[in-house]
């Protein structure tokens, strides 16, 4: 639940404004008078700090150190759940769940039937693949849709 103590400041303060508005298009933020480049910065601080924070949360768990047989793509599965949520908090939120129980069902599948728990993975691999369409597909109907509209307006 700690997602909302960082959406609060996300959407309701100048400083996260600017980096809503800097990440979906640096470009028109620039023709704003933001300047991107501090922006970037700033949002690259803020995500890095978090990322030691979870980072030193993993390592000072039960055991106190980093144990063999860490889990290195967590940061893939992040990035994963991101843009499956389309960078949206509360869909973070759903996000982690659909893949924290597709985890868990693994291991309990390949406990019980034999089955390797690796097809998760693979199963995760096409949740991102087809998500990864739709926004292709939503892309080009947008597209179609903007130039249908050009060619309609009188010169």
């Amino acid at each position: 639940m700690r997602i909302f103590t960082f959406m609060r400041p996300l959407y309701k303060t100048t400083i996260g404004y600017r980096i809503r508005v800097v990440g979906m298009n640096p470009a028109a933020a620039k023709a704003a008078g933001i300047d991107a480049g501090r922006i970037f910065v700033i949002a690259f601080l803020i995500s890095g700090s978090l990322a030691g924070m979870a980072g030193f949360t993993e390592v000072n768990g039960v055991q106190h150190m980093l144990v063999q047989g860490f889990n290195p793509t967590i940061g893939a599965e992040g990035i994963g759940i991101a843009i499956l949520a389309n960078a949206n908090p509360i869909g973070i939120i759903f996000g982690a769940v659909l893949f924290g129980a597709l985890k868990v069902g693994g291991q309990i599948l390949g406990q019980t039937s034999g089955i390797p728990s690796s097809i998760i993975e693979i199963m995760e691999g096409f949740v991102m693949l087809f998500v990864l369409i739709s926004y292709y597909f939503r892309r080009r109907i947008e597209i179609r849709r903007e130039i249908k509209k050009l060619k309609s307006e009188p010169v």
